[in-house]
């Protein structure tokens, strides 16, 4: 066997692994993310647990009204997260769908 051959090899074995640990690592991410997110409360559940002023929803840390939603994985994920644009604070779920 040639020393190029046995280069080829010796990379694509190291292509090999890498691939297959950093999948690994991506399923556990994706795994911890969506748990984390089915832990938040729902948009009813949050809305049972504020003061019930009839100000709308609020931030239950700093009181602010703006809120900004993402996708759990994408932009285009229907699975919401909503946070405080103010303080940061992770609020509530939700789905668009």
């Amino acid at each position: 066997m040639s020393v190029i051959a046995i280069i080829i090899l010796v990379v694509g074995l190291a292509y090999a692994f890498h691939c297959f640990f950093s999948a690994n690592r991506i399923e556990e991410s994706e795994a911890r993310a969506l748990a984390d997110w089915e832990a938040l409360p729902t948009i009813d559940q949050y809305l049972e647990g504020t003061d019930g002023s009839g100000r709308g929803c609020r931030c239950t840390k700093c009181g602010s009204n703006s809120m900004r939603n993402r996708g759990l994985f994408s932009s285009a994920d229907p699975r919401r997260q909503f946070n405080c644009n103010h303080c940061g604070t992770v609020l509530y779920r939700n789905t668009t769908a």
